[in-house]
């Protein structure tokens, strides 16, 4: 019998919701929201909200004492699929998350939007649609492969890398059963803090898979950034050793944006948040005036200030409290 999943106790846990349909009765979904490290009068003039990436939860954010390093008052969301949050069993799209999203970060606005990989390329929609509403974009291993084509050729270039990443392990424990591999991720991927590992079975077939073709693969997040104000901030957090998201197309991206920085995390992978939060978070909090000048405001357009204008900041992290046995590599960038 099925669940009335309108009815059903909020939140969800692992079952599956409204299986004919998200919205049968055309109500708002509501997603699962939590606010961490309250602070009273904290008098903070914005407001944070992080998006978890493809196959996981708001745990992605507080997993390994990460909360600690949160802003104050910051609003973590599962996404529509994922975690606590409906997981209806249909067809996601970029529109079907971004429709979802809307009335939590409405609520929000304005605010400084952090996404990860699929969280990244929902803000930054988003942000191209609804721009007063948000005052600064934070995109952690945003995944830019320029449409289908790309993302294929990328994934055929780096199949080794592909079948390294979670994102078949996802699809693998919806074929399978979830109660079956559950308790075992954390044994098997040992490369992220065991809450992460377990939160891999927290979403349904349709969500993890639709949402990877939809959102990731057949959507060209350059069309989106061309979108954004000239004066709205984004800060490209990414890691070097990316096997998922190739950072060589976010250096395209940020390449003479003036309102764009990049970070680069040398030898860190798909998850620079879960590496190395301290050096993130210092990034976040200071998201919405790193790319400015020294002044507050951006240089004139015929000015080529590659401290400000497009900027690209490389952190050698490999001292720090997570060390990756990868090699750093040695890169020669033309300059235009």
């Amino acid at each position: 019998m099925l669940r009335n999943p309108v009815a059903r106790p909020t939140p969800p846990l692992r079952t599956e919701t409204g299986r004919r349909g998200a919205n049968p009765d055309n109500r708002p979904v509501r997603l699962f929201v939590r606010t961490v490290n309250r602070q009273k009068g904290s008098g903070l003039p914005r407001s944070y909200v992080f998006l978890h990436g493809l196959g996981g939860t708001q745990t992605y954010w507080t997993a390994a004492n990460g909360e600690s390093h949160l802003p104050p008052d910051s609003t973590l969301v599962d996404l529509l699929g994922f975690g606590r949050s409906p997981r209806p069993l249909i067809r996601y799209t970029l529109e079907t998350h971004l429709s979802a999203l809307g009335p939590v970060l409405e609520s929000q606005a304005p605010s400084v939007l952090v996404g990860h990989s699929l969280g990244a390329s929902l803000a930054l929609a988003y942000a191209a649609k609804h721009p007063n509403h948000v005052t600064a974009l934070v995109l952690i291993g945003l995944p830019s492969y320029g449409g289908p084509r790309g993302a294929f050729r990328w994934f055929r270039q780096r199949l080794r890398g592909w079948f390294l990443t979670n994102m078949v392990l996802t699809a693998l424990v919806c074929v399978l059963t979830r109660r079956l591999l559950g308790p075992i991720l954390p044994m098997l991927i040992r490369d992220v803090p065991p809450e992460v590992a377990r939160d891999l079975v927290e979403h349904n077939f349709m969500s993890s898979t639709t949402s990877l073709w939809n959102v990731l693969y057949r959507h060209d997040v350059t069309l989106d950034l061309d979108a954004l104000p000239e004066d709205l901030p984004v800060l490209f957090i990414h890691g070097t050793d990316d096997a998922t998201a190739p950072i060589d197309s976010i250096r395209r991206l940020v390449d003479g944006r003036r309102s764009s920085q990049l970070v680069e995390l040398i030898g860190v992978d798909h998850h620079p948040w879960l590496r190395h939060a301290t050096e993130c978070a210092e990034r976040i909090s200071r998201a919405s005036w790193d790319v400015h000048g020294e002044d507050g405001s951006f240089p004139e357009p015929g000015s080529v200030d590659r401290s400000v204008l497009g900027r690209r900041q490389c952190t050698d992290l490999s001292t720090g409290p997570v060390q990756l046995n990868r090699g750093v590599r040695n890169r020669k960038r033309k300059e235009s």
